[in-house]
């Protein structure tokens, strides 16, 4: 009698697919509304004159001395708006 050993050898082919999520970050910096320069408040109000400023940020042009207001403006029925304007009251669309 004699016995013998199998052996076998499976090759499989695997697909890894890997996800990477990011999340992009503006680098506007909360500020106080007290700390929006007037210029850029009457250019907002001007522009916007049904809609209640609510949140500032803001950050420096990259390679500009220019800086740019994030402004969140909210309407009487609640729907808000943000809204870019430089620090000389141009808005930027």
């Amino acid at each position: 009698m004699t016995l013998s050993l199998g052996t076998a050898a499976f090759a499989a082919t695997v697909n890894i697919n890997e996800v990477t999520t990011f999340q992009v970050m503006d680098d506007f910096v909360s500020i106080k509304l007290e700390e929006v320069p007037q210029a850029v408040v009457d250019a907002v109000t001007k522009a916007y004159p049904q809609q209640t400023l609510k949140e500032a940020a803001v950050r420096q042009e990259e390679g500009s001395e220019t800086w740019i207001y994030k402004l969140t403006l909210v309407s009487e029925d609640g729907t808000e708006t943000s809204v870019l304007f430089t620090d000389k009251g141009e808005e930027v669309k």
